[in-house]
């Protein structure tokens, strides 16, 4: 799967865990969550998948630029830059 579709899953996966940290909403969806884990895990848990989606989803797969061999003309002090070759990505 792709990277970025894996990131989306999990910042959808921490919102939905930190909506589910509100009595309120646990309610109203009928989700038992044990008493034993506290709402502040919940949050903490749904922060952490957010953020971990957010680097999968945002992260740039191709952050190196191309190279750039400048192409001159003259020797020595008279030697000048008349175009820039660019060299593909490897």
């Amino acid at each position: 799967m792709d990277k970025k579709i894996i990131g989306y899953i999990l910042m959808g996966a921490g919102v939905l865990l930190s909506a589910l940290s509100y009595p309120a909403i646990r309610t109203m969806l009928k989700v038992p969550i044990p008493s034993a884990i506290k709402d502040i895990y919940i949050i903490i848990a749904g922060v952490a998948a957010i953020l971990a989606g957010a680097f999968f989803a945002f992260k740039n797969q191709s952050a190196e630029q191309p190279k750039e061999v400048p192409i001159y003309e003259g020797t020595g002090k008279n030697r000048k830059v008349v175009a820039i070759q660019r060299i593909g990505k490897e």
